[in-house]
């Protein structure tokens, strides 16, 4: 009775609930809380999301009218996003499911029209937080992990993406009638961006400005001019950083015309391209290239990825989506297709999906482009279960793995402070039997292992670390094991090929350094030597002083008679 009443005033119809509820989301995304899980990819904010997202379904679900809308655009998406990404993952759980908690979502809120002003609220207080956290860290008050500006975020890449949402959307919200805090509010949210120096963020918020006409604020042009003076600026000022990104470029692209139609497959890009960069540096004498190489995760570009991972398949369901954007773009679409563009745009230059707030923002952006297609079907106090025991199975597998995640952790705070190492060696084996498919997890478990001095077992774990990811990190391992085996033919084999993957760092030099050195190869060790003390260096720091000293004794005294 109580719920019947509460429909019968339209409260829900008028999206009062969701300024509530984004507001809470809001802050949990962006409260700077310290992580309790052992990788960023499956943090405490990233698990919350998912959560929220199934919670704010139910309701939705509940709330809704007697006919469900059956759109074809949010239909589609759905079955992209729920049922291709589930298919793919097959068996990796946290991944199938956090994609199918987003289609729920999304969903759901395609079923009702959102107020503006109702998330405005919500897109504020996100923004001034951010603001404050980047100046914060600017001025030296706090420190971010990486001792950047990136908010509360691990990277400045997911902090500028958000902030550049922001500020269109609040351009938007507020055009030439906003009052003297609001233009506080985007002149503070340009500057954060242009003092982390972000060119795709300038660079989306140009091409975005430039293209949409709905915004006739002067601030627009103003804005427009700032941004393509930064942007010039910042291309002249790290032109090494563009010739590393188109780099990664090409690499991406020729792995990809090795399977143009269906793709190579998900983790395709984490496991061959670091390969590939070796590989290239070993028939191509680029000394520029060289130095500027790094431990590469991701293209940069979401579009190559899908390409990467799919084919022209996964093009084609990408295709179909834009073409429906485009399609139905008409006023009352105005602002969410533009929000969409700017991501599209920053996806190009980036990895903004990569970040749990980007991609609610995404959903909340795509379920409000209505098509005129208009059919419906009866919802049904049985659909509504239905519907009601899927968000709550998938919840519960959730939790499952969010408890392995918070296991994790524990275990790795036992280790870190040298509590009872055995008790903690048998917990990371507990939970290498009940894997939840968080590929980190292996190389966590492998290097605690190495650390004990078990280095076949500590392989054999990487191994499995390298059915999903090829990395420097993983080949150093693996070559610092063999050398403590004292295989050290195989020991030579991984510390190459991680010196090829990065040519400009020590370590692997140093690790061949020592293993000719233990073989009795006196002529290879020095000349390995000889070429650490010449090597140019690319950031300097105390471990690498100490490997040029090394390099310098093995020189002056070992072999002076050599």
């Amino acid at each position: 009775m109580f719920s019947n009443r509460i429909l019968s005033y339209g409260i829900f119809e008028q999206a009062f609930y969701l300024k509530c509820i984004y507001c809470i989301i809001a802050l949990i995304l962006t409260i700077p809380i310290v992580d309790i899980f052992a990788n960023t990819e499956f943090e405490l904010r990233s698990h919350l999301l998912y959560y929220i997202s199934l919670f704010l379904s139910t309701i939705l679900i509940f709330s809704s009218k007697k006919t469900l809308s059956l759109e074809y655009f949010h239909y589609t998406i759905f079955f992209v996003i729920a049922t291709i990404w589930s298919i793919q993952y097959g068996l990796y759980q946290i991944v199938p499911l956090k994609y199918i908690s987003l289609g729920v979502l999304l969903f759901s809120l395609s079923q009702f029209e959102i107020n503006i002003k109702a998330i405005c609220f919500a897109i504020e207080v996100v923004c001034v937080l951010e603001i404050s956290l980047s100046f914060l860290q600017l001025f030296g008050v706090i420190s971010s992990a990486s001792g950047m500006i990136t908010g509360s975020f691990t990277n400045s890449t997911g902090l500028n993406s958000l902030l550049s949402y922001c500020l269109i959307f609040l351009l938007w919200e507020y055009g030439p009638k906003g009052k003297s805090y609001h233009l506080i509010i985007l002149f503070l949210t340009f500057i954060v961006i242009a003092v982390t120096k972000c060119r795709f963020a300038l660079a989306a918020i140009s091409i975005v400005l430039l293209y949409t006409r709905n915004i006739r604020s002067p601030k627009k042009y103003i804005l427009i001019l700032l941004c393509l003076l930064c942007l010039s600026m910042f291309f002249w000022l790290k032109q090494d950083s563009t010739i590393g990104r188109l780099f990664i470029v090409y690499g991406t692209i020729s792995l990809c015309l090795s399977h143009v139609f269906w793709g190579n497959g998900i983790f395709a890009f984490s496991k061959e391209y670091m390969n590939f960069q070796a590989n290239f540096f070993k028939s191509n004498s680029s000394e520029k290239l060289a130095f500027l190489a790094d431990n590469i995760s991701h293209p940069l570009n979401e579009y190559l990825l899908l390409f990467e991972t799919f084919g022209i398949f996964g093009l084609f369901i990408l295709s179909t989506i834009f073409y429906q954007v485009w399609k139905n773009r008409h006023q009352e679409n105005s602002i969410w297709a533009t929000l969409l563009l700017l991501i599209a745009i920053m996806a190009v230059f980036s990895y903004c999906l990569h970040y749990p707030i980007i991609q609610l923002l995404c959903i909340i952006s795509l379920s409000q482009i209505h098509t005129k297609d208009k059919r419906s079907v009866k919802f049904s106090r049985n659909i509504k279960l239905i519907l009601f025991l899927f968000t709550l199975g998938v919840g519960i597998l959730m939790a499952k793995s969010t408890y392995f995640e918070y296991k994790w952790k524990s275990a790795i705070n036992m280790y870190s402070n040298n509590t009872n190492i055995s008790d903690t060696m048998e917990r990371f084996k507990y939970l290498y039997e009940n894997w939840n498919g968080n590929p980190y997890f292996y190389y966590n478990y492998a290097t605690a292992l190495r650390d004990n001095m078990d280095y076949k077992l500590s392989n054999d774990i990487i191994e499995k670390y390298n059915n999903f990811h090829i990395d420097y990190d993983s080949m150093i391992t693996k070559a610092n094991n063999y050398y403590d085996l004292e295989d050290f033919d195989n020991a030579i084999k991984y510390y190459n090929q991680s010196h090829w993957m990065c040519p400009n760092r020590f370590v692997p030099l140093q690790g061949l350094m020592r293993t000719y050195k233990a073989m009795g190869n006196y002529y290879a060790s020095t000349e390995i030597a000889k070429e650490i003390i010449k090597k140019k260096i690319k950031k300097k720091s105390y471990k690498v002083s100490l490997i040029k000293m090394e390099a310098e004794n093995l020189l002056k005294y070992e072999y002076k008679n050599y």
